[in-house]
């Protein structure tokens, strides 16, 4: 089969030191390793969750990219939902990603014009008092 490419999201607990985290994430990259072709990996940088996950309210963000076979990647989910260490993980495939070309500058702003055009009311006449009196007594004369 053909290799996809797959991001590896990671919540970490915040309880690491600094060695022992970066000997956490080797023994992670390395059973990913075994699995899959590891193209990148981002250096893990310590947050705060939104809300609390598994108690914590903060955590270690790590992230991977890899290439693997479908088939292999669920040994690799497997192996992770086992791992007390890691809060919540999530894995993305890289083609989700692939975003349609960006609209040119100068169609956006003909795209904007429109829109405003659309949305602006119609410019009224500017009207002389004059005209206005005018009216007034035709209206009262009736």
């Amino acid at each position: 089969m053909t290799k996809k490419g797959y991001e590896l999201n990671l919540l970490l607990s915040p309880h690491f030191s600094e060695k022992e985290l970066g000997d956490y994430i080797d023994q992670i990259c390395l059973f990913i390793g075994e699995k899959a072709a590891i193209e990148t990996k981002k250096e893990p940088k310590k947050i705060k969750l939104a809300y609390p996950v598994k108690k914590e309210k903060e955590a270690f963000l790590f992230e991977v990219f890899f290439k693997t076979e479908p088939e292999k990647l669920k040994e690799i989910e497997k192996k992770i939902k086992e791992e007390e260490n890691v809060l919540r993980f999530i894995i993305i495939s890289k083609s989700e990603f692939e975003f349609k070309p960006k609209i040119p500058v100068i169609q956006k702003e003909k795209i904007l014009t429109k829109r405003r055009e659309k949305i602006s009311p119609p410019k009224k006449e500017k009207v002389e008092l004059k005209e206005i009196d005018k009216k007034i007594e035709e209206i009262l004369q009736e």
